[in-house]
């Protein structure tokens, strides 16, 4: 490895891909630290822009005291605007919801809060923010008592001419290994960058990747997964919250051709809201991104819709895989880390992704993805996907997932 690629003088050194990691990066270079943040996609942001989620997770709920008494209004308390960071909020304001999506208050085209929002801020650090687009970290090197971490050592990949969507033009299933492979490819030139510790030893090193990945790559214990509410007390592993890959869809004055792909997806279908005469245009607008009122030509929607176990049917909520690999097979997999996903899963929730889109859109044949979307990148969340209808469809991505586009192509 080359000394142009190797980097020992940051003072904070972010392992990212998540909201959490850019907001970090931000605080720590407004404090006047140095920032390396690694990024493992193009943009910035991770559910409100790459992971393709960025309808605002607000509470909805009440919790009831166990010995009875007035409920707490969680839901009140979450939008009350001191109990949100004041900047965040700024943020949110700024864009609002111009899609008019029902499911938060917030509710926008991913690309242009990257930006017009995020760049922007990224920006005002100036030089005291270095970002790593399309870096993943390969490797965690520790101190002799494994205690701290001393160094990480990730691979940037470069797309090379003529690849589409700067290297977004595949789903992430067939093309993660890819991205942590140290070897060129014939999609992308690889390099090698290790990120060390400062010589006196104060550099920080943040695991804020939406995967766990440092925390995984270190050897150090951690759970996932789920535990049994009575019995075993080791849980499962392999046994977690539905992922689920986003896409956005755009609604056409005419009908829309679109290639023909075989899906293997069952049990799809509008769930809980199946007898409802008015489910179609509920499911349009719930996390709709561009339009207002009724469901109408021009209307950009991103379909994260969930799957009802009670009526064993659903959208392209995927809560028949898990995205992580056993924490067993995990390990194995340190000595040439590919991300610790269960590929397999994550074709599959693409695949019912493209089964919900066929079956939504064919209820109005004028839906498609929109021109210039995205593959978006894969994160593993509460929820993620990709669009289209006389709709379109434009995948994003599974929450775990890619970027999403909303018109021409950033």
């Amino acid at each position: 490895m080359t000394s142009d690629n190797v980097h020992a003088d940051f003072d904070v050194v972010i392992a990212g891909g998540s909201t959490a990691a850019f907001a970090a990066a931000l605080s720590a270079a407004a404090d006047g630290a140095r920032v390396a943040l690694i990024e493992p996609t193009d943009w910035v942001g991770g559910q409100l822009t790459s992971s393709g989620v960025p309808a605002i997770d607000e509470a909805w709920h009440k919790i009831t005291p166990p010995g009875g008494g007035e409920p707490y209004n969680v839901s009140a308390i979450a939008r009350t605007p001191a109990n949100i960071t004041p900047n965040f909020l700024a943020l949110l304001q700024a864009v609002g919801n111009p899609g008019g999506c029902w499911v938060s208050r917030f509710c926008f085209c991913p690309d242009r809060f990257l930006e017009r929002q995020l760049l922007p801020l990224e920006a005002d650090a100036g030089e005291k923010l270095v970002v790593f687009l399309d870096t993943v970290v390969k490797r965690v090197e520790l101190s002799a008592d494994r205690r701290r971490v001393v160094a990480l050592e990730c691979m940037s990949r470069t797309p090379r001419p003529g690849i589409a969507d700067r290297g977004y033009d595949r789903l992430p299933s067939a093309d993660l290994a890819d991205w942590y492979s140290p070897a060129d490819s014939p999609r992308f030139e690889k390099r090698a960058i290790r990120f060390e510790a400062a010589a006196q030893g104060t550099t920080v090193f943040l695991d804020a990747t939406e995967w766990g990945e440092v925390l995984a790559l270190s050897g150090h214990p951690y759970l996932q997964g789920a535990e049994e509410a009575d019995g075993a007390l080791e849980g499962s592993d392999r046994c977690g919250q539905a992922i689920v890959f986003c896409f956005a869809q755009e609604l056409h004055p005419e009908p829309v051709a679109e290639p023909d792909r075989p899906v293997k997806a069952t049990e799809l279908g509008y769930g809980a809201y199946r007898d409802r005469p008015d489910a179609w245009a509920k499911i349009w607008t719930y996390r709709r991104l561009r339009g207002k009122g009724p469901p109408a030509t021009g209307d950009i929607c991103l379909q994260n819709w969930g799957y009802s176990a009670k009526d064993r049917e659903g959208g392209n909520d995927f809560p028949f895989g898990y995205l992580f690999k056993s924490r067993a097979d995990s390990a194995a997999e340190t000595t040439d880390w590919q991300g610790g996903i269960d590929l397999d899963a994550l074709a599959a929730a693409e695949d019912r992704a493209f089964g919900w889109h066929r079956g939504f859109a064919a209820r109005r044949r004028r839906a498609s993805i929109p021109r210039g979307s995205r593959w978006l990148r894969p994160c593993s969340a509460p929820a993620t996907a990709s669009p289209s209808c006389p709709t379109s469809a434009t995948p994003v991505g599974p929450s775990g997932s890619t970027a999403l586009c909303c018109g021409s192509p950033t």
